[in-house]
């Protein structure tokens, strides 16, 4: 009987040392990371208001667009287009501090009609790189500010390329 609940005490504890990310707390990067893949999320669904949400009171892209002018931006693009599929590349955390972040992110994007099409339409997106200022709102990471611009293919950060390649192989070959 003895021999047996060794064994398991064993096997629990060889348990516990193998998954110690279970349990330990996220990073700032992760979290953020994650935040971000929530707000491509919330792009693809066309969800405006809760994409407004995660830009601060004051926010302000590079061409001096406001939230409400953004929203708006946002509100005309997303009816000209039917649907919308956002691949991230490449996340790049550059400086953090408590309460801020800058992150660089690479995505490929393309509407939900070429998307079908892809493999009689290869090149049928876009890629940008988007620079973005982060800080902490209520416990949650919102976006200040945001610029971005096209990319060629060929300007892709390595590890977004590496991403591409696997998503558009056809591409490649």
């Amino acid at each position: 009987m003895k021999g047996n609940l060794k064994k398991i005490a064993i096997g629990a504890m060889t348990i516990i040392l193998l998954i110690p990310g279970g349990c330990r707390k996220k990073s700032t990067a992760e979290v953020i990371h994650d935040r971000l893949e929530n707000i491509i999320k919330l792009a693809e669904k066309k969800a405006t208001d809760p994409l407004m949400e995660c830009l601060t009171a004051d926010y302000q892209d590079f061409e001096l667009h406001g939230k409400s002018e953004t929203q708006s931006l946002l509100n005309d693009h997303f009816r000209q287009f039917k649907g919308i599929v956002i691949h991230p590349l490449s996340f790049r955390l550059k400086n953090v501090l408590t309460d801020r972040a800058q992150v660089e992110l690479e995505i490929a994007l393309s509407s939900g009609a070429a998307e079908v099409l892809r493999q009689l339409i290869p090149f049928s997106f876009e890629n940008y790189r988007f620079m973005l200022n982060l800080r902490q709102d209520a416990g949650n990471w919102v976006i200040s500010y945001a610029e971005w611009k096209p990319i060629p293919l060929e300007e892709l950060y390595p590890e977004s390329l590496a991403v591409f390649k696997k998503l558009f192989p056809e591409m490649f070959k």
